[in-house]
């Protein structure tokens, strides 16, 4: 079922067919009118002609230019618009309100207008446009057309800001798609009929169309109790917008996760179990609640929009489900099912954090590829599988007595020690004829160790129980069998390296194809990543040597050449001394390295009082996030000083001085660069993070539950248990890493009669549960989650950057930065539009100007900062750092779909920098020619005059 929006939208443009209004020879006309408007007298000319604009004086003696309307806008060069111009089309869509309206207005003629690739209902949208903001919605609309064509429909009167009404807007569609002349109404009149277009019958098979739903489905009367715009229905809308719920959302959902925390295994009584119940009925009561606004505001199944059609909102309903059975007391063995649902309660953040869910859609996505890549895996497994069975079926069986030959030798009792205990304690144990967990007796078993030994776990100890197998029944002889050998290590060759190695490429290639970074160039990563460098850009108060004697001798310290490198020295030095710590070192050489800690802090100190003397303002020392990292390193080094070993203030104090190392950074351009970028691509690393610690709250909070009463093994002991929640969170990044995950799972899965199985006590695990658990953990978080990783740096982070030879490198937009300071002294973030020449120059390539320097690079950049000048502040930092690096890049950096946007929006600049290179000269030519006639009449005056003496 479709969601409004798009049924709006398309029920729309279902009735508005598309209008041939204009060509580029109207876009030059009226180009031409939008300039010589500012050179005719109110009245005069034609009346398609726009007044005369208001001019405004020009700074220093630059010339005049025509004001810009503001309500142009201009198209933002953002990241989103990767995902197509939908959001743009969206914008210029009418709500429902607006739609029913001008319905009946909307309807157009297809048989006589003629289909234009310019969409009829940016016309019929900016009718309805407010005072002043017809022109920008037009624009924004006209901007979204898939031709490029930029059409001014309001010409003239459009551009200097008056509303044009909709007899004018009816009457210039009409004139220029050859339907005829006349007003609005007239036309409109004629527009004014239903459609003799019927949905077709894929249309109505597809419900591509709102006509096709049943009237009891287009009504979208919710609860057949609340129709659209009912004020219970818009409160429960309103309520679910707000920040409050958001928020209260969240809070909800952490106090729910918190009581998974703190839930004790089933059968084990706990002091808060009262509380923990009071929590869980709290949440269950406010999500139900939830469920009770959404129900309202969208209606549960017959409706538009309905809540049971999203399939977030499907599971937040099924959570809801589990909240109240968790209420009620149940048998313990569905107790532990109904717990261990209990975990899944952190995916309700998917549905309130938009970039996590995002994350998740896109790894499903990858899922199909993955399939193929899966199957290919399954087969060569399953050959190796079908070798191994047939191979070495049986053969894993041996006696724990090692004196014996085979099977039926293996009877009675032996003497064993006590591991762990003194030979003195020896006792008598029953023989037995057992086979280790990895086996090949069937194909099943076999499978499961071949996907052990692709994980390279202990693989080599299969092997070895390989390499040792005799005949069928006899007691295995080390190294009886070399071709173990060689068939373990062809599969780990090839079921590890190759076949595991590839599941993982392909995960992370899919995955950037459907976030689309394998899709863009080289270039266009690097404009992508330039954007993020941009928008962390701020400007800053220049920093001017001070007039003090004392501040002024820090200012010459700190801008002195050689200042960088002996500070680098200065850290390198500290860094090294700090690695000749050793274990029982003399008390001289630990006096020594005290002493040599406590000079390194000082001159820290003395540094930073320099640099903080060196700074006119103290706003301006605080804007550089490095000298509030190396305050707090510097104080916090002070605990070291003379302090006892082992001390309290000892102990505080290590982590500033491990610190102190970061300081190279700070000192060496590359791995500044490096560390910017890594910080840029953070935000996608969180999502990955948060991700993977919602997926493993969830197996550590079913594994409580599950596994908590399973005896201990080899494996699972005191340091690695289920017991409680953290211990099973630390075993669980344990088994991530693909330590040891073999021996737990072996241990979790102990069955009779190697535990105690009685109503009384009963401490064995279960062999099904513990390998699907554990396999699919290693699958998830292994292979997928811990790739993930690799996918979002390689998906955020371009190296190319690091690159000396590429066009523009992150230190040039820091020299724009810099640049910047001397021409805004305060930071406004304003550059005066006469100062833009000399900006230019000062930035210098590649960005800015060189002599000589190509016309048709600047030519633009000029263009635009008149463009987007705003009056009375001057031209925006941002802004012109996108412009003069979109001209250094090109057009071919951008993307497709951007490139379309940018090129219409490069059309209406040079359209607007045209008619300001016209007045320029126009206006000019009048100045000289007015100073020219009044130098001739002071002339003759003069003259008459000295005649007249």
């Amino acid at each position: 079922m479709l969601q409004r929006e798009e049924i709006e939208k398309r029920a729309v443009n279902r009735r508005a067919s598309t209008v041939a209004i204009a060509t580029r020879a109207s876009t030059l006309k009226n180009m031409v009118a939008f300039v010589l408007g500012g050179f005719r007298k109110p009245g005069a000319g034609a009346k398609s002609v726009a007044p005369e604009p208001p001019e405004i004086e020009s700074p220093e003696g630059s010339p005049e230019v025509p004001v810009r309307p503001k309500s142009h806008g201009r198209v933002k060069m953002t990241q989103s618009m990767l995902e197509g111009t939908d959001a743009m089309e969206r914008a210029s869509t009418p709500t429902q309100q607006e739609m029913e309206e001008r319905r009946r207005s909307s309807r157009v003629a297809r048989k006589s207008l003629a289909p234009g690739s310019v969409d009829a209902m940016s016309i019929m949208t900016s009718t309805a446009a407010p005072s002043g903001g017809g022109f920008r919605r037009f624009r924004r609309a006209s901007l979204s057309m898939s031709s490029g064509l930029l059409v001014d429909v309001y010409g003239t009167g459009g551009a200097m800001g008056n509303k044009p009404n909709a007899d004018e807007v009816m009457a210039v569609a009409a004139a220029a798609s050859g339907v005829g002349k006349g007003s609005g109404a007239d036309i409109e009149k004629g527009m004014a009929y239903e459609s003799p277009v019927k949905p077709s019958a894929r249309q109505r098979a597809s419900g591509d169309d709102s006509d096709v739903l049943p009237a009891w489905i287009r009504n979208d009367v919710s609860l057949h109790m609340f129709p659209p715009g009912h004020p219970v229905r818009m409160q429960c809308l309103e309520i679910l917008s707000s920040k409050i719920y958001r928020y209260s959302s969240i809070v909800a959902i952490a106090l729910s996760c918190f009581t998974v925390m703190m839930m004790e295994p089933v059968g084990v009584k706990s002091d808060y179990d009262t509380m923990i119940l009071s929590v869980n009925a709290a949440v269950m009561v406010y999500f139900l609640f939830d469920f009770l606004i959404n129900v309202i505001a969208h209606g549960f199944i017959f409706t538009l929009e309905p809540y049971i059609l999203n399939g977030w909102n499907t599971m937040d309903l099924v959570m809801l489900i589990i909240d109240v059975l968790a209420l009620f007391k149940w048998a313990k063995y569905y107790e532990y099912g109904i717990r261990a649902a209990l975990s899944l309660r952190p995916l309700r953040l998917l549905n309130r954090f938009e970039s996590m869910r995002e994350l998740f859609g896109a790894i499903i996505k990858t899922m199909p590829s993955i399939v193929s890549v899966f199957m290919l895996s399954a087969v060569v497994f399953l050959a190796f599988d079908v070798f191994a069975v047939q191979q070495y079926s049986g053969k894993f069986f041996s006696c724990n007595d090692d004196s014996v030959n085979g099977r039926y030798d293996c009877v009675g009792t032996t003497i064993a020690a006590i591991e762990g205990a003194p030979s003195a304690f020896e006792i008598a144990v029953p023989k037995v004829w057992d086979t280790p967990f990895h086996n090949f007796d069937d194909a099943g078993r076999g499978m499961l160790t071949l996907v052990e030994v692709a994980s390279l776990d202990e693989w080599v100890d299969v092997m070895f129980d390989a390499m040792d197998v005799t005949k069928l029944y006899e007691q295995p002889q080390t190294n009886n069998s070399w071709g173990g050998a060689i068939f373990f290590i062809l599969f780990v060759a090839i079921g590890s390296f190759l076949v595991v190695r590839t599941f993982i490429g392909v995960f992370i290639d899919q995955f950037g194809f459907i976030s689309g970074s394998k899709l863009l160039t080289e270039r266009q990563k690097l404009w992508r990543d330039m954007r993020r460098i941009i928008e962390t850009m701020k400007p800053r108060p220049a920093r001017l040597r001070p007039t003090n004697p004392f501040k002024r001798l820090c200012y010459d310290i700190t801008e002195h050449p050689r200042y960088p490198t002996v500070a680098l020295v200065v850290i390198t030095l500290d860094c090294a001394l700090q690695m000749t710590y050793t274990a029982g070192q003399s008390n001289n050489w630990a006096q020594l390295l005290r002493s040599m800690d406590a000079l390194f802090t000082i001159v820290y100190f003395l540094e930073i009082i320099v640099r903080f003397f060196a700074y006119r303002r103290f706003r301006r020392w605080v804007s550089y996030n490095w000298n509030l990292f190396e305050v707090v390193i510097a104080v916090g080094s002070l605990f070291t000083i003379y302090a006892e070993e082992g001390s309290g203030s000892h102990s505080a104090g290590r982590p500033f001085r491990f610190l102190r190392t970061f300081r190279v950074i700070r000192f060496v351009p590359g791995l500044s660069t490096l560390l910017n970028t890594i910080i840029i691509s953070m935000p996608s690393l969180i999502s990955v993070v948060g991700l993977l610690l919602i997926v493993m709250f969830i197996y550590a909070g079913a594994g409580t539950q599950l596994f908590a009463d399973v005896k201990y093994g080899e494996s699972l002991n005191r340091h690695a248990n289920f017991k409680t929640f953290s211990s099973s969170g630390k075993l669980l990044f344990q088994v991530m890493t693909a330590e040891g995950w073999r021996g737990l799972m072996n241990d979790v899965g102990v069955d009779y009669p190697y535990c105690t199985a009685t109503p009384e006590l009963n401490d064995c695990g279960y062999p099904m549960s513990s390998t699907s658990y554990f396999v699919s953990f290693v699958i998830v978080c292994t292979y997928i989650f811990t790739n993930l990783f690799v996918a979002a740096i390689l998906d955020n982070i371009t190296f190319g950057l690091l690159n000396e030879a590429a066009i523009v490198q992150p230190r040039d937009l820091m020299k724009f930065q810099e640049v910047w300071e001397s021409f805004d002294i305060s930071a406004t973030g304003y550059l005066k539009i006469h100062r833009l020449g000399d900006f230019m120059e000062g930035l210098g390539a590649p960005l800015g100007r060189t002599r000589p320097f190509p016309v048709g690079f600047l030519q633009p950049v000029y263009y635009e900062a008149h463009y987007m000048h705003v009056e009375g502040k001057g031209v925006p930092f941002t802004p012109l750092c996108e412009t003069v690096l979109n001209a250094r890049l090109g057009l071919t950096a951008l993307t497709y779909d951007v490139r379309k946007l940018r090129e219409a929006e490069v059309e209406e600049i040079f359209e607007y920098g045209a008619s300001v290179v016209i007045q320029k000269f126009a206006r000019g030519f009048l100045v000289r020619s007015r100073l020219a006639r009044l130098a001739s009449i002071n002339a003759a005056a003069r003259s008459a005059g000295s005649g007249e003496l």
